[in-house]
């Protein structure tokens, strides 16, 4: 039996075509994943599923009924329910309360049933192993953490269709194995699990079925019932007749690289937290310095003092005249106005732009777009409007342009298809081969082997481990697989707080 099944689905906005005439099947208790690059209609589709937007035309059934949800709610009525990319939860509401917002469990005079929902709450975290606290207020959770919070919001309702939207950007490799091990449980569990992702290893490890889209069409599907998806063919379906670019090389620096900062013992304390501990590190010019770490370690304060954005700390970080861009870990709070104008947001931070008339303006930022390969219809549209891959280069091109010495990069490839990755690393590559100091933020172990000159781990608030450029060198090539394997077991037991 079909768990979801959609017929000829369109949507337009505007001229652009977001989903073509889109048919395909999702069976029931089953791991369904969605590939495609950016843009290519994905999360368009799942919005039509999920009831946050309509389509134009075609239909869609689940469980054999043919439903036209008007909102989220005709599709949690329906036993639907979706973990997006930028977590929904309110920071100073506890873990129960978050889960219970609008389906606040009752008793006698419509009072709350605090012990009841707790009760069902805490059996919830027992069967599926979530290790949460229902009384842990959810700002202060790490983002694994978070993200358990939104799956019991979904368990707590009873959803038998599951949709995950880039569920693993910010896991550690460990949280990984964990949440593809909760996938399964799930389909045991009678469930439907869809998820929409660009890690192809683990869509190997875990898929029953993928379907592919680009440019708004289904181009591919295969089915792991016989052997085992070939992600060759789903790599080259995704990208269609376009070549994957590959990073610029790393050159050598032709200078001495000057130490442009130094951090010397730094503590921080914010609401009686200490989220940094002691930390010392430096920043040296034609260099990237790799962070690792599962994210709420102090990565986070670590960027806003190395860009001047936090000065209430303990300890040296000299010399503080040095300024740095940054490219924030998440770009819809931090790092755009989606309100804005595509234009507008390239405009921000632009140094000798601020008078330039409306013609001058959008004249830079076709340019600036193209060099970006930032694919919108027209730089008038609101950020917003754009796929989160688009959205992230339009962040990296206003950050790169504003030409400071010290430039950040938090999870800069965060939910970005293949294409757009190896162009992020192309231009942070090409940052640091112009001299630039280059702070490199990222959990994923890969992408940190791939760029880095040097790999400092975090580990609440502190450096546990450094890896020097020689060892790093080693990893380099098919020879050295065999050792980036055991490096990477190794980085990633340290992200944890495993020193063997």
């Amino acid at each position: 039996m079909h768990a979801v099944e959609f017929r000829n689905i369109g949507k337009k906005f505007g001229d652009y075509s977001a989903n073509d005439d889109i048919s395909f099947a999702i069976g029931a208790n089953t791991v369904h994943y969605i590939a495609g690059e950016n843009g290519a209609g994905k999360s368009t589709l799942m919005n039509i599923l999920f009831g946050l937007c309509r389509q134009d035309s075609g239909t869609v059934s689940v469980f054999g009924e043919t439903v036209n949800f008007r909102s989220p709610h005709d599709a949690i009525a329906m036993k639907i329910g979706m973990v997006h990319q930028h977590f929904m939860l309110i920071d100073d509401f506890t873990v129960f309360e978050n889960v219970i917002l609008g389906m606040e469990p009752v008793r006698g005079f419509q009072r709350i049933d605090e012990a009841g929902g707790k009760r069902k709450l805490q059996e919830l975290i027992d069967e599926y192993s979530l290790g949460l606290d229902p009384d842990a207020r959810a700002g202060d959770l790490g983002i694994s953490m978070q993200q358990k919070v939104e799956i019991l919001k979904l368990l707590y309702r009873e959803s038998m269709i599951l949709i995950f939207d880039e569920p693993t950007a910010v896991l550690s490799p460990s949280e990984v194995d964990s949440f593809l091990t909760m996938t399964s449980n799930f389909r045991s569990a009678g469930k439907t699990v869809i998820v929409i992702s660009h890690k192809l290893k683990e869509l190997e490890r875990s898929a029953d079925k993928v379907s592919v889209l680009r440019k708004g069409r289904l181009v591919f599907e295969a089915s792991a019932k016989e052997s085992k998806i070939d992600i060759d063919a789903v790599s080259r379906a995704i990208v269609g007749e376009a070549e994957i670019p590959k990073p610029h090389a790393k050159t050598e620096p032709g200078f001495k690289q000057p130490v442009l900062l130094s951090m010397k013992n730094v503590t921080y304390v914010k609401d009686k937290r200490r989220l940094l501990d002691g930390l010392s590190l430096e920043l040296a010019a034609g260099e990237i310095h790799g962070i690792a770490g599962v994210e709420g370690n102090g990565q986070s304060e670590l960027a806003d003092i190395v860009c001047g954005v936090e000065k209430d700390f303990e300890g040296d970080a000299e010399p503080s005249e040095i300024s740095a861009a940054i490219v924030p870990d998440d770009r819809h709070k931090k790092g755009m106005i989606r309100e804005f104008s595509v234009a507008e947001n390239l405009l921000l931070k632009r140094k000798g732009l601020s008078f330039h008339t409306g013609s001058t303006l959008r004249a830079d930022s076709i340019n600036v777009m193209e060099e970006f390969d930032i694919r919108a219809p027209d730089p008038d549209v609101p950020s917003g409007s754009l796929s989160g891959g688009n959205q992230q280069k339009a962040v990296i091109a206003r950050e790169i342009l504003s030409d400071e010495e010290i430039i950040v990069f938090a999870h800069p490839s965060r939910g970005v298809d293949i294409s757009a990755s190896a162009f992020i690393a192309s231009r942070i590559i090409d940052e640091r081969n112009r001299g630039k100091a280059v702070l490199l933020i990222s959990s994923d172990i890969e992408e940190l082997l791939a760029l880095s000159d040097r790999i400092s781990v975090m580990y609440k608030g502190r450096i546990v481990r450094t890896l020097p450029g020689e060892l790093i060198k080693k990893c380099a090539g098919e020879e050295g697989a065999e050792y980036r394997e055991r490096l990477m077991a190794e980085l990633g037991r340290a992200m944890t707080g495993v020193e063997k």
